[in-house]
């Protein structure tokens, strides 16, 4: 008969340990994220100061694009290799009317109602914290 213990010899229950095994694979995932998706990887040249730029610029466009899929879903870690060909794949277009412009975007991908309910969730998100900017 197998017998499952409460606590493992560190002190944690055997849930925490797993809380804090997601989390550091969550970080580690950050770090690999950055490497083979975003290009920070293998990107040098024998001048220091085009290298640090770049990394910058990379690592700038990298935490925008995940505050961009957070405010979706603030729970999960989405990463870039699944949601940059969802979120990207649509075609956008300038509407004027009335002296509004607006983007109007038609959505191609497969899962277009759950991606088109992302895009509103987040825009209006972004709207609002526009807002409460201005103020």
């Amino acid at each position: 008969m197998l017998v499952v213990s409460e606590e493992r010899e560190g002190g944690f229950p055997n849930a925490a340990s797993v809380k804090h095994y997601r989390e550091r694979a969550d970080a580690e995932n950050i770090i690999d994220e950055a490497k083979n998706q975003w290009g920070w990887c293998g990107f040098m040249t024998q001048k220091i100061g085009p290298s640090r730029i770049m990394a910058g610029i990379i690592a700038l466009i990298y935490n925008w694009w995940h505050l961009y899929c957070r405010f979706y879903d603030e729970t999960h870690n989405r990463e870039a290799i699944t949601t940059r060909p969802a979120l990207m794949q649509g075609v956008r277009r300038r509407v004027e009317s009335g002296g509004q412009k607006r983007i109007k975007v038609s959505i191609l991908h497969q899962k277009a109602d759950v991606i088109t309910a992302a895009i509103t969730a987040i825009s209006k998100e972004i709207s609002r914290i526009a807002t409460a900017a201005e103020q």
